[in-house]
């Protein structure tokens, strides 16, 4: 069979040759297969929800995001790049996957692993299970907003590439709860940042939170 042949476009002088499709366009639909229909809701509401998270940030005052209610306390600034070092660990158990005999989770994950839920649900204050997630107290907020972009770029690159024969195997290990599906990354994810919001709520709301 022939191919068919290519549509042939007649120019006049004077008219403007026809746009190519984007660069950026090309590679989306060269690269980024489309992402699991059991995961792109919930992955969409965190994206959507962290960048409403930044922009809050960004809109406040350089002395308003490195207030601390007190020295334990951490800012506006270490509170998000607490988020990114989450977010970069997720990334990279998304990129390396778990070995078969990390994939199932002990009685105590089990058992614990609605507590964890229950917890990030509220706004009960925990401190963070592993020191590897603990925020700089020095970090600027301009590489803070980078490395979260970066970090969440590459948790929807590794999404994308989960099909049928993932989306139902555990990828990432939480400290407490244990093993994690893609689906329950995603839910975890997006409860982890609704908590965070709690405390950045609490950080504005003290009487000596600086003036705008």
């Amino acid at each position: 069979m022939q191919p068919s042949p290519r549509p042939v476009v007649n120019l006049k002088r004077g008219d403007p040759a026809p746009e190519s499709p984007p660069t950026s366009v090309l590679r989306a639909s060269r690269y980024n297969p489309p992402m699991h229909p059991s995961l792109k809701p919930a992955h969409d509401t965190y994206q959507q929800q962290a960048d409403h998270l930044l922009a809050e940030v960004r809109a406040l005052s350089p002395e308003q995001r490195a207030f601390r209610s007190d020295p334990d306390s951490w800012s506006h600034i270490e509170v998000l790049h607490h988020l990114t070092l989450v977010d970069q660990g997720v990334a990279q158990y998304l990129e390396e996957g778990l070995p078969e005999g990390k994939r199932r989770p002990r009685l105590r994950q089990r058992l614990m692993g609605p507590l964890v839920k229950l917890v990030l649900r509220s706004p009960i204050r925990v401190k963070a299970p592993s020191d590897r997630v603990l925020p700089d107290p020095d970090v600027s907020f301009d590489e803070v907003e980078e490395t979260w972009r970066q970090a969440r770029g590459e948790i929807t690159t590794q999404l994308e590439q989960i099909g049928d024969d993932r989306v139902g195997t555990p990828t990432f290990i939480h400290p407490i709860s244990g093993p994690l599906t893609p689906a329950q990354v995603l839910t975890f994810l997006n409860d982890h940042l609704n908590h965070h919001g709690h405390q950045v709520r609490r950080i504005r709301k003290h009487p000596d939170f600086p003036a705008g």
